[in-house]
Protein backbone atom coordinates (compact mmCIF):
# COMPACT_ATOMS: atom_id res chain seq x y z
CA UNK A 1 0.00 0.00 0.00
CA UNK A 2 3.01 2.10 0.73
CA UNK A 3 4.19 1.90 -3.00
CA UNK A 4 0.66 2.32 -4.13
CA UNK A 5 0.67 5.97 -2.08
CA UNK A 6 4.13 6.88 -3.57
CA UNK A 7 3.28 6.66 -6.84
CA UNK A 8 -0.26 8.51 -6.53
CA UNK A 9 1.77 11.27 -4.74
CA UNK A 10 4.14 11.32 -7.92
CA UNK A 11 1.86 10.89 -10.47
CA UNK A 12 -0.58 13.53 -9.20
CA UNK A 13 -0.71 17.05 -11.18
CA UNK A 14 0.73 20.38 -9.37
CA UNK A 15 2.62 18.21 -6.60
CA UNK A 16 4.90 20.37 -4.95
CA UNK A 17 7.23 17.57 -4.02
CA UNK A 18 10.59 17.93 -5.29
CA UNK A 19 11.01 14.48 -4.02
CA UNK A 20 8.44 11.30 -2.26
CA UNK A 21 10.14 7.93 -1.24
CA UNK A 22 9.19 5.51 0.81
CA UNK A 23 10.69 5.22 4.95
CA UNK A 24 10.02 2.55 7.47
CA UNK A 25 9.92 5.36 9.92
CA UNK A 26 9.43 8.62 10.85
CA UNK A 27 12.93 8.47 12.35
CA UNK A 28 14.39 7.20 9.59
CA UNK A 29 13.42 9.47 7.39
CA UNK A 30 14.39 12.68 9.87
CA UNK A 31 18.00 10.74 9.89
CA UNK A 32 18.49 11.26 6.10
CA UNK A 33 16.52 14.59 5.25
CA UNK A 34 16.31 15.58 1.29
CA UNK A 35 18.44 17.90 0.18
CA UNK A 36 15.57 19.07 -2.60
CA UNK A 37 12.52 20.50 -0.84
CA UNK A 38 9.84 20.03 -0.08
CA UNK A 39 9.98 16.59 0.26
CA UNK A 40 7.66 13.67 1.31
CA UNK A 41 8.20 10.65 2.67
CA UNK A 42 5.58 7.69 3.53
CA UNK A 43 6.31 5.44 6.18
CA UNK A 44 3.82 2.82 8.51
CA UNK A 45 2.53 4.64 11.58
CA UNK A 46 0.55 2.19 13.04
CA UNK A 47 -2.43 -0.63 13.01
CA UNK A 48 -5.08 -1.60 15.27
CA UNK A 49 -7.45 -4.91 15.29
CA UNK A 50 -10.52 -3.29 15.29
CA UNK A 51 -13.55 -6.79 14.38
CA UNK A 52 -13.35 -10.11 13.69
CA UNK A 53 -15.59 -12.32 11.90
CA UNK A 54 -16.38 -14.92 14.52
CA UNK A 55 -16.89 -17.54 11.89
CA UNK A 56 -14.36 -17.19 9.13
CA UNK A 57 -11.95 -15.69 11.67
CA UNK A 58 -11.21 -12.74 9.18
CA UNK A 59 -10.42 -9.48 10.62
CA UNK A 60 -9.96 -5.42 9.52
CA UNK A 61 -7.41 -4.05 10.55
CA UNK A 62 -7.52 0.07 10.70
CA UNK A 63 -3.99 1.08 9.75
CA UNK A 64 -2.28 4.24 9.79
CA UNK A 65 -0.03 5.61 7.06
CA UNK A 66 2.16 8.66 7.85
CA UNK A 67 3.23 11.29 5.49
CA UNK A 68 6.12 13.40 6.44
CA UNK A 69 6.18 17.29 4.93
CA UNK A 70 10.28 18.58 5.07
CA UNK A 71 11.13 21.64 4.29
CA UNK A 72 14.38 23.60 5.16
CA UNK A 73 13.94 26.42 7.21
CA UNK A 74 17.22 28.40 7.75
CA UNK A 75 17.48 31.54 10.05
CA UNK A 76 14.15 31.26 10.51
CA UNK A 77 13.85 30.46 14.34
CA UNK A 78 9.73 30.68 14.69
CA UNK A 79 8.73 29.21 11.60
CA UNK A 80 6.81 32.14 10.34
CA UNK A 81 8.78 32.52 7.10
CA UNK A 82 7.85 29.08 6.06
CA UNK A 83 4.15 28.80 7.56
CA UNK A 84 2.35 29.49 4.09
CA UNK A 85 4.35 27.58 2.01
CA UNK A 86 4.30 24.62 4.42
CA UNK A 87 -0.02 25.28 4.53
CA UNK A 88 0.22 25.32 0.76
CA UNK A 89 2.02 21.96 0.60
CA UNK A 90 -0.14 20.26 3.42
CA UNK A 91 -3.34 21.52 1.76
CA UNK A 92 -2.12 19.81 -1.68
CA UNK A 93 -1.51 16.52 -0.09
CA UNK A 94 -4.64 16.72 1.91
CA UNK A 95 -6.74 17.21 -1.17
CA UNK A 96 -4.40 14.19 -2.94
CA UNK A 97 -4.71 11.44 -0.43
CA UNK A 98 -8.33 12.02 1.69
CA UNK A 99 -10.55 9.82 -0.26
CA UNK A 100 -7.88 8.03 -2.40
CA UNK A 101 -8.98 4.13 -3.02
CA UNK A 102 -5.31 2.28 -3.50
CA UNK A 103 -6.65 -1.30 -3.00
CA UNK A 104 -9.82 -1.00 -5.77
CA UNK A 105 -10.85 -4.80 -4.28
CA UNK A 106 -11.88 -3.65 -0.74
CA UNK A 107 -12.74 0.21 -2.32
CA UNK A 108 -12.15 1.65 1.36
CA UNK A 109 -10.14 5.20 1.07
CA UNK A 110 -7.73 6.91 2.62
CA UNK A 111 -8.97 9.64 5.14
CA UNK A 112 -7.10 12.22 7.68
CA UNK A 113 -6.81 10.66 10.45
CA UNK A 114 -4.38 14.04 12.45
CA UNK A 115 -1.68 15.91 11.86
CA UNK A 116 1.18 17.39 13.89
CA UNK A 117 4.37 19.23 13.93
CA UNK A 118 6.83 15.92 14.14
CA UNK A 119 10.12 18.60 14.78
CA UNK A 120 11.13 21.94 14.00
CA UNK A 121 14.95 23.44 14.20
CA UNK A 122 16.36 26.33 12.31
CA UNK A 123 17.77 24.02 9.59
CA UNK A 124 13.98 22.49 8.71
CA UNK A 125 10.24 21.85 9.66
CA UNK A 126 8.84 17.88 10.22
CA UNK A 127 5.11 18.03 9.69
CA UNK A 128 3.06 14.68 9.55
CA UNK A 129 -0.50 14.15 8.52
CA UNK A 130 -1.14 10.68 9.64
CA UNK A 131 -4.23 8.73 7.03
CA UNK A 132 -6.09 5.73 7.98
CA UNK A 133 -7.54 3.04 6.54
CA UNK A 134 -9.42 0.10 6.99
CA UNK A 135 -7.85 -3.29 5.03
CA UNK A 136 -9.32 -6.80 5.58
CA UNK A 137 -7.31 -10.32 6.68
CA UNK A 138 -8.34 -13.53 6.11
CA UNK A 139 -7.63 -15.84 9.21
CA UNK A 140 -6.27 -19.37 8.80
Amino acid sequence: MIDKIILHLKGAPGSPFKMVHGSLSLALAQENPAQKVPAAWVFPSASAGIEVDSVSSDQVIMERIGLAIFMRSENDPVGDRKMDQLQVVRDWSRKTLIGYVPDRTSGEMLALSRGYLADFNNGGIWWVDEFQIKTYHQGG
